[in-house]
């Protein structure tokens, strides 16, 4: 798991992408993690969904992903 308990998605360096950090919603999260990990090999970068929230570069910015909706 990551410090802020979200993943890490996206490419982290040239040639290395990273789809990890999950907790136990990483199974839920699967396809369409799938999905988006495919379009950033594709087309350069995630279609479906904005990855920037889920950048490893968030740690080093400071910028840790707060989760709003937990209950």
């Amino acid at each position: 798991m990551t410090p802020d308990h979200n993943p890490i998605l996206g490419f982290v360096e040239e040639g290395l992408l990273v789809a990890a950090g999950f907790s136990g919603h990483g199974v839920q999260q699967a396809a369409m993690v799938g999905r988006l990990m495919a379009e950033e090999v594709a087309f350069g970068q995630a279609q479906s969904l904005d990855l920037t929230p889920f950048r490893l570069r968030r740690f080093w910015e400071g910028k840790p992903l707060r989760e709003r909706g937990i209950v």
